[in-house]
């Protein structure tokens, strides 16, 4: 990654205020790349993502379908899901006895 203001590839993390885990800046010219999640909401993002893959094969209809389907579309893209999106996705999981996302 570079920086988009002076394109070096010298980038600091540093501590960010609440609710910001840290924060991604240019150590050349000091800009303000971007947030940074936290090491636990990474790997509960990609808990989902494994969690859509094994349901976007299931026989779902309806709104169920149209949801998952639409998740596994903007899966290379996805940052994060709302809490809403992710009991839906605990809900559909748990009517297949898959394993459900905390």
């Amino acid at each position: 990654m570079n920086c988009k203001y002076c394109q070096s590839t010298n980038l600091i993390q540093q501590e960010a205020p609440p609710p910001h885990y840290k924060k991604l800046i240019c150590g050349d010219c000091g800009k303000f790349i971007k947030w940074l999640p936290s090491p636990e909401k990474e790997i509960r993002l990609q808990q989902q993502k494994q969690l859509i893959k094994k349901l976007v094969v299931k026989p779902l209809r309806g709104w169920d379908g149209t949801f998952i389907r639409d998740l596994y579309i903007r899966l290379d893209n996805l940052k994060s899901l709302s809490t809403k999106q992710t009991a839906q996705l605990n809900r559909i999981a748990g009517n297949f006895d898959v394993e459900v996302v905390r």
